[in-house]
């Protein structure tokens, strides 16, 4: 028995529609916008910080922060291109032997990889960080990483 091309077809558009029936649930939970992964990450700090609960919990709001950040710097990087987030992260690799996680800790390695690719990259990557941490700056860790970036 054969079975035509033809009879295929209905199963692929039920599988090709499918893909897609998931897209209200993003809408529905707000993680849809160009910065989801911001997004997210703002919204668990800002409840964590505000529960009573966790509130006590000083490395977990660390860890929350430094998660925020390196994701904002992961977003900053690869906006200006996937070639430089790779460059970036290869050099932070061999010349400073650290992680852009450990840049929260130390701005100063990502600044100087950064000055290394130039006056424009360089002003775009932290302006576009500084704008995204802008909410944060009130915290003293992250106004300290946000100077240790720009001076």
């Amino acid at each position: 028995m054969k079975i035509s091309n033809f009879q295929k077809v209905p199963l692929v558009v039920v599988s090709f529609l499918s893909f897609f029936a998931i897209q209200p649930v993003d809408d529905f939970f707000g993680i849809t916008d160009e910065s989801s992964d911001e997004q997210y990450f703002l919204n668990i700090y800002n409840h964590s910080v505000g529960s009573n609960s966790n509130s006590n919990d000083q490395a977990r709001n660390r860890l929350m922060k430094k998660t925020l950040v390196t994701s904002i710097i992961e977003n900053a990087l690869i906006n200006i291109g996937k070639g430089t987030y790779a460059t970036v992260i290869n050099q932070l690799a061999s010349m400073q032997n650290c992680t852009l996680q450990d840049c929260y800790d130390h701005p100063e390695y990502l600044k100087a990889i950064l000055m290394r690719h130039g006056f424009y990259i360089y002003n775009s990557i932290i302006s576009s960080i500084k704008s995204k941490l802008k909410e944060f700056e009130h915290d003293k860790e992250v106004a300290a990483f946000i100077k240790g970036i720009s001076e």
